[in-house]
C-alpha cells in the first residue's frame, strides 16, 4: 500500500506531483505552519479567502473580482475537460472534494486591472489547505500562504509578509 508521501510525489496521484522529488511532506507543512503563525492566519482563514474566490468560478473566461477587503482584480479561469486535457484532479488523500468551493478542473489566475498576473491558484488548493494544511511543495502548482495573504487578504501584523520571506525557506513555484 502506498503512503501519502508516495502519492504526493511525481507520478503518484498526479503526473507532476504535489511535492518535488525528495521533498518531505512533514517539512513542507511545518514551514507553512510557521508562515501562518507569523502572518497571524489559520488554515481555515486562508481556505476561506481562497473559497471566496473559487466559489465564483463556474466556467472558463475572465471576470472582475473584489476581495473581501476591497481589492479589485480580474480573474481568468481555465477549466479542463476530456481525455486530452488534465481534467479533474482528485484529492491525493482520497477525500471527496466539494467542487463548488474547490473546482478541481480549474486553474485560476488573479490579474491586476492592468492584466499582470499576481497569483495563480489550482482549483484543488482550498480543499488541500482547509482539510490537510497543505499548500503543495516545490512544484508548479504551489501558492504560498504569504502570496495568498498579500493578494487576497491583508497583512494583520505589519512586516509579517517580509518576515516570512526573509526567515523561512522559500519553496520554489514555477507557475
Amino acid at each position: 500500500m502506498e503512503t501519502i508521501q508516495e502519492r504526493l510525489e511525481p507520478r503518484g496521484a498526479s503526473e507532476t506531483g504535489f511535492l518535488a522529488r525528495g521533498e518531505k511532506l512533514t517539512e513542507v507543512i511545518a514551514r507553512d505552519d510557521e508562515a501562518l503563525r507569523i502572518l497571524s492566519y489559520t488554515h481555515v482563514e486562508i481556505a476561506a479567502l481562497l473559497e471566496h474566490l473559487t466559489s465564483r468560478v463556474a466556467i472558463s473566461g475572465t471576470f472582475p473580482y473584489r476581495t473581501q477587503n476591497g481589492k479589485q482584480y480580474n480573474i481568468k479561469v481555465a477549466t479542463y475537460r476530456g481525455a486530452t486535457q488534465r481534467g479533474m484532479q482528485e484529492c491525493p488523500w482520497g477525500d471527496d472534494v466539494d467542487i463548488d468551493t474547490s473546482p478541481t478542473n480549474a486553474d485560476i489566475d488573479v490579474l491586476t486591472i492592468e492584466g499582470e498576473r499576481v497569483l495563480r491558484i489550482a482549483g484543488l488548493l482550498p480543499h488541500l489547505v482547509r482539510e490537510h494544511h497543505f499548500f503543495e511543495g516545490s512544484t508548479s502548482y504551489r501558492t504560498s500562504p504569504e502570496e495568498i495573504v498579500a493578494v487576497l487578504g491583508e497583512e494583520r501584523v505589519l512586516g509579517s509578509i517580509a518576515k516570512v520571506k526573509e526567515s523561512l525557506p522559500q519553496l520554489k513555484s514555477v507557475w
